[in-house]
């Protein structure tokens, strides 16, 4: 029976979270600059910031563990995202308070995944002595503080978008 935790597993894996953190990323860019409100497009740069910084140690986890990343892997998570932006609100101009909340309902999602990418690598640190587990728990700990911060964010644009005509 082969080891779960083998080489190719953790490559795999690794490569799959890098992938997703391009397409966060990018989420985390286009939300920046198109929510309606001020306040949230403000709070969301700062985390735009952060979520790109992580990328880059996602990347450099992968290098660590010597997985290159995989590029049909790369075009489905940036088609994906292009996808996401063509759902539909009732306008074909206008921006919505409704694509707002969507989008921080995605932008949510899209930090949980993070999170779990990071907490499974920590599983996995007594394994792996490339992986940091003590630089791994500030990151589970800063997508923790993430996700608070898109709840506020939605509890501020859900009134808003749902009471919209």
């Amino acid at each position: 029976m082969r080891n779960p935790l083998s080489r190719p597993n953790v490559h795999s894996y690794v490569r799959t979270h890098l992938h997703g953190a391009a397409a966060g990323v990018e989420l985390f860019r286009r939300s920046a600059g198109s929510q309606t409100d001020p306040q949230v497009r403000e709070a969301l740069a700062v985390l735009r910031d952060q979520v790109v910084a992580e990328r880059r140690e996602m990347q450099q986890v992968a290098a660590d563990l010597g997985a290159s990343p995989h590029g049909v892997l790369s075009l489905v998570a940036r088609f994906g995202t292009k996808v996401g932006q063509l759902k539909p609100n009732g306008h074909l101009v206008k921006r919505t308070a409704m694509a707002d909340l969507i989008e921080l309902e995605t932008l949510r999602d899209a930090v949980a995944g993070k999170t779990a990418g990071w907490e499974a690598l920590l599983e996995a640190a007594d394994r792996f002595p490339q992986l940091d587990a003590v630089r791994l728990r500030e990151l589970i700990d800063q997508s923790h503080a993430q996700l608070e911060e898109l709840q506020r964010l939605h509890r501020l644009v859900a009134p808003r978008a749902l009471s919209e005509e």
